[in-house]
């Protein structure tokens, strides 16, 4: 990517953050905090973090707003935070790969 001087400039690429419910706002703040650093150090740029309120999957709400806002990152704290299930994982990852058309980056 070449600046408006024609000097090259790093591409960063926007990401958006996910996590599901947790138990208190200072595990939900630190959770955040740990998706913005991980970002950071990827070259990410975190635009926002959509937190999973509810007990099951939202998956359309989340695939929509990937593919709506043309976000090709998502950064969730592991693949364990999202589900224990490897099954339930599998889902999650095939719907934001190919409806929504985000690369998964796990923190952990």
């Amino acid at each position: 990517m070449r600046s408006a001087h024609g000097t090259k400039t790093s591409e960063v690429r926007a990401a958006y953050g996910y996590f599901r419910l947790v138990d208190s706002d200072e595990e939900a703040m630190q959770v955040e905090e740990n998706l913005h650093s991980y970002a950071t150090s990827q070259g990410l740029d975190l635009v926002g973090v959509y937190r999973d309120r509810y007990p099951h999957f939202r998956l359309d709400e989340l695939v929509e707003l990937l593919r709506d806002r043309r976000i090709s990152h998502l950064v969730v704290p592991s693949s364990t935070h999202v589900s224990a299930h490897p099954i339930l994982w599998q889902g999650f990852s095939a719907a934001v790969r190919e409806g929504g058309g985000a690369e998964i980056h796990e923190v952990d």
